[in-house]
């Protein structure tokens, strides 16, 4: 085995990208390990807060029913229809999954991701048909 000199240089990392590899240059302070860096490398999210109040908007909780262990979100208008953004969690691990969003006032139309498939809210007495031919529970926020 033999020994590199160390010449204060940071060492240098190799990465595949495409099929070809990459050297990233990386540095370390004094006394620490070195790291290898990239700007492609996959960041931590951290898990989405519910948005601040801000004037006019109104506190809206959801609430489902489902199987304990499912995955399931709330999406509508408030979000984009994003059915990823607000995870509903079942924190009495006894199927109620509940999420609370902040909202303007007026008529809110949404639905249910209960794993991977949208569903209306069954308790919710108003619907309105969609564009993809199915139909969306409404609430009115105030």
């Amino acid at each position: 085995m033999t020994m590199k000199p160390n010449t204060g240089e940071a060492p240098s990392a190799r990465k595949a990208v495409n099929g070809e590899a990459e050297t990233i240059k990386v540095k370390a302070k004094p006394g620490t390990k070195a790291k290898a860096k990239s700007d492609d490398a996959p960041k931590k999210s951290k898990p989405e807060m519910p948005a601040k109040p801000t004037a006019g908007r109104r506190r809206v909780v959801f609430s489902v029913e489902a199987e304990p262990g499912s995955e399931v979100y709330v999406a509508g208008s408030f979000n984009g229809w994003n059915p990823g953004k607000h995870p509903m969690p079942d924190k009495s691990g006894t199927g109620r999954y509940e999420r609370q969003v902040y909202a303007e006032p007026g008529a809110l139309e949404y639905k249910f991701v209960v794993n991977g498939e949208w569903v209306i809210d069954a308790r919710c007495s108003s619907w309105v048909p969609n564009a993809l031919g199915s139909l969306n529970s409404v609430i009115e926020v105030r």
